[in-house]
């Protein structure tokens, strides 16, 4: 359930952003925003939605950034 609603989230922030998110934002999202999770939580759901295909890493010149 918590991995379902961190996708919604982080989708939700994409979409703000116009489709690449950066890292800090997401991750914050998540940390601060209505979950609460933990750091270890935040970087397990990230890593498991990249495996999943569902979430993308994106690296620019002025940082990361998350697409779907």
């Amino acid at each position: 359930k918590t991995e379902e609603d961190a996708y919604e989230i982080i989708r939700d922030v994409i979409t703000k952003y116009e489709g690449y998110a950066p890292r800090y934002v997401l991750e914050g999202a998540l940390l601060y925003g209505e979950l609460e999770l933990t750091p270890k939580r935040t970087y397990n759901i990230i890593v498991s939605l990249e495996n999943k295909k569902l979430l993308n890493r994106v690296l620019k010149t002025d940082g990361e950034y998350y697409t779907m």
